[in-house]
């Protein structure tokens, strides 16, 4: 007998909210700023050409992307721990599981930034910097 195994789509799906305490800051629609990139110990800003659009994160962890107003992308998020006191999170595109995703820290300055980094401080990083919308 021959059988085949088929992959199985796996979903992200929160029942409930995800951010909980000092992280429902997170909660909100955010205009990119700008990208700082650094390498061992030194670090730049870095100019995009062009500008990457804003984005909408919600309680349950939902997030959309817009372009002109429209969605043009939207997921889940899926947090994984912490490093360093920073929240990991994952992106999924369509809420659709794949671990092959790097998780990024994700944290809060005050109420109005919002940072998500990829990589280790001290080793080489990119953080993208948002402002919230009001």
């Amino acid at each position: 007998m021959v059988s085949c195994l088929k992959d199985k789509t796996e979903y992200v799906n929160h029942e409930s909210e995800i951010f909980l305490d000092r992280d429902t800051l997170f909660i909100g629609n955010w205009e990119y700023l700008y990208t700082w990139s650094e390498g061992g110990y030194t670090g730049e800003i870095e100019k995009t050409i062009e500008k990457i659009p804003p984005i909408n994160i919600m309680k349950k962890g939902n997030y959309e992307i817009y372009k002109n107003g429209s969605v043009m992308y939207k997921g889940k998020i899926d947090t994984v721990g912490y490093l360093y006191g920073k929240l990991l999170v994952r992106f999924y595109p369509n809420g659709i599981k794949n671990l092959n995703i790097i998780p990024q820290t994700i944290e809060t300055r005050k109420t109005d930034t919002l940072i998500l980094g990829l990589g280790l401080e001290g080793d080489w990083f990119n953080s993208d910097y948002y402002k919230r919308i009001k």
